[in-house]
């Protein structure tokens, strides 16, 4: 039969939009259905949001990880360096704009650039959900706000990121189509993979960063061997100024990073500063 094209629901993925074939459409459908009908599912999922949000918004080590992954994979896909004082002019720049909202960053706001989906979206509104459901309005309350704001800062920090990265292409002379593709490709858009990770994504919370990040990271080590090997360098040297600070032996060190990781991270830490 005739081909079919999909609604432009996020939930489908790439396929948002797509025609495809008459059987794969009607297998996504099913399953889109089942998901969003499912009550169960849907308690399981607001409470998975719930868990997703500790383990990120709300907490400080996961900002200084993402924020120092951002510095990370922006040097990969640019070229420019926060450690380099002579780009400090342009992301001085670029900081002011995305806070002005200037007339770049209107440009990319209007191609839906920025709010894209991140971990901390589907969490934000998972908890906005419960909070009506519980308070009995859906007018977000001021605990509603409070909650939330940890949620939207650190959603921010994305959307700046993906501006630095849009202003990056700007300046090389991309139209502004390919200036939002550019910035979404290594900006990371989590909204842009298929129904069977999203669905992956209900039992491994967070495998859709190493499913978009670890292609980058391969063409950004291809690209710029250098700059990769740079920044986990500076977590080792870290490490090791901060081991012969405290006096600490190996044994010292391996405790001292697991107590910090099961409080902080439920896992391994692998930086230690004094």
């Amino acid at each position: 039969g005739d081909w079919v094209k999909m609604g432009n629901s996020k939930a489908y993925g790439d396929l948002a939009g797509k025609f495809v074939h008459p059987d794969v459409a009607s297998q996504v459908e099913q399953l889109h259905s089942w998901t969003t009908k499912n009550k169960v599912l849907k308690l399981y999922d607001q409470m998975n949001g719930l868990w997703k949000l500790g383990k990120t918004a709300y907490n400080p080590s996961t900002w200084a990880r993402n924020g120092f992954t951002n510095a990370w994979l922006y040097e990969g896909a640019t070229g420019r360096s926060w450690l380099d004082p002579r780009e400090w002019p342009f992301f001085k720049e670029g900081l002011g704009e995305y806070i002005g909202k200037g007339e770049l960053y209107k440009q990319l706001e209007a191609k839906g650039l920025f709010g894209r989906e991140t971990a901390d979206n589907e969490m934000r509104d998972n908890l906005r959900k419960m909070l009506a459901e519980a308070t009995g309005t859906e007018e977000q309350s001021m605990l509603g706000k409070i909650m939330s704001s940890p949620a939207k800062g650190y959603r921010g920090m994305d959307d700046v990121n993906r501006y630095l990265l849009a202003k990056h292409a700007h300046s090389e002379g991309m139209a502004i189509d390919d200036v939002v593709k550019f910035a979404r490709k290594h900006g990371i858009d989590y909204s842009a993979v298929g129904p069977v990770i999203q669905w992956a994504s209900r039992v491994v919370p967070f495998i859709k960063y190493p499913f978009k990040a670890m292609p980058l990271i391969a063409e950004y080590v291809a690209r710029r061997p250098a700059t990769m090997a740079k920044y986990p360098a500076i977590l080792a040297a870290g490490g090791y100024y901060a081991k012969k600070r405290m006096g600490w032996s190996d044994e010292d060190e391996k405790k001292a990073k697991d107590i910090i990781g099961k409080t902080w991270m439920g896992n391994r830490t692998l930086w230690m500063v004094p």
